[in-house]
């Protein structure tokens, strides 16, 4: 079976994208990719655990806060000076 691997942070960018793909591919497996790196909306990543359920697609979630601690981003609090 071939496999679909769609980014999702969570927010209704991705979310709208997940449920377009999920929708128009039913032959193929859709799997969602998260990242968590330290950013200040820890609640998307919830969102995007209950969408993924709610869909019944496979979520994996990896963690690179060791690298996000060295990123300079609104996303991350830390705006450069």
């Amino acid at each position: 079976m071939n496999k679909i691997v769609c980014l999702l942070s969570g927010g209704l960018d991705s979310v709208v994208l997940l449920h377009k793909v999920k929708h128009s591919s039913p032959d193929k497996e859709v799997i969602a990719l998260s990242f968590r790196y330290g950013q200040n909306h820890e609640r998307e990543i919830d969102c995007a655990l209950n969408v993924t359920c709610g869909l019944g697609i496979v979520h994996k979630i990896i963690d690179i806060t060791s690298v996000g601690k060295i990123l300079k981003s609104a996303l991350t609090g830390k705006v450069r000076s």
